[in-house]
């Protein structure tokens, strides 16, 4: 996955895969406390299609016909000595690689019309999310 971004976004900072967010697997029968921590569980960033959106969940409109790279995660700055870990709950909106032509306003209302045939996209919102498509 890391590559794949890399190779759509070359300047973005990734995160350092070392010091990913982690949870301790428990033992759900232990009945000593405190209760020992088992192998860890890594909270892993999503994979990413060739413009670094990622590929699972609800595509929007502009991430369907990419507008720029959209992340789920956001990596702090650099900072000598400190490991480089993942902002929780923040993402990053990046700029294509390449200049690019406007997205087809055709391909966004397909994209949006795709959501609303799926129900996850109101017709009344689908102007709005054309709009936000076209203008970011």
């Amino acid at each position: 996955m890391l590559a794949a971004f890399r190779a759509a976004a070359p300047d973005a900072a990734l995160p350092d895969v070392e010091h990913l967010p982690w949870s301790p697997v428990l033992d759900p029968d232990a009945t000593a406390v405190p209760v020992g921590l088992g192998e860890p569980l890594v909270a892993l960033v999503s994979a990413v299609d060739a413009g670094g959106n990622e590929v699972a969940g609800i595509r929007l409109p502009e991430v369907a016909v990419p507008t720029a790279a959209y992340t789920g995660w956001n990596p702090r700055s650099p900072v000598d000595g400190l490991p480089d870990v993942l902002y929780e709950l923040v993402g990053s909106r990046l700029p294509l690689l390449a200049p690019a032509p406007p997205p087809d306003e055709a391909a966004v209302r397909a994209a949006a019309a795709a959501l609303v045939a799926d129900r996850f996209l109101l017709p009344e919102d689908v102007e709005r999310a054309v709009t936000a498509a076209l203008t970011r």
